[in-house]
């Protein structure tokens, strides 16, 4: 959980979502989620949404919506074990495409976020003794 504070950076360089404006303003700058700059052991996720269509010759698509736990390295964030899937959403709407509303599933997903914002929740930590 930690790993990103002992890589190498060269100054002027982005390498990873650490060194970018936004992660410092947003996330490092804000007390709530990293008090006194330093994450601690603050677990920072992406959510991910985009359609795909499964076959070439249907005109229907599927919408996965995903998390990215970027605490973790960068050759491993990205790999299927890594990614948390929250569900799929099936065809529907107009021609079987694109969801006519993603706000029901948006609202439950916020408000898990809250929630976990709010009161936290335990976890192992197994590079921590």
């Amino acid at each position: 959980m930690s790993w990103w504070r002992e890589r190498p950076v060269t100054q002027g360089v982005y390498s990873d979502v650490y060194d970018g404006t936004w992660f410092k303003q947003r996330i490092l700058g804000d007390p709530n989620i990293a008090p006194n700059g330093d994450l601690g052991r603050n677990t920072v996720i992406g959510f991910s949404g985009d359609g795909v269509s499964p076959m070439k010759d249907k005109p229907y698509s599927m919408w996965p919506l995903a998390l990215i736990c970027y605490n973790l390295p960068g050759h491993l964030r990205m790999t299927l074990p890594a990614l948390w899937l929250l569900c799929i959403i099936p065809p529907h709407g107009p021609n079987n495409g694109e969801p006519d509303d993603f706000q029901p599933f948006l609202n439950m997903f916020a408000d898990e976020m809250r929630m976990l914002f709010h009161y936290g929740v335990e976890v192992l930590d197994g590079s921590w003794k």
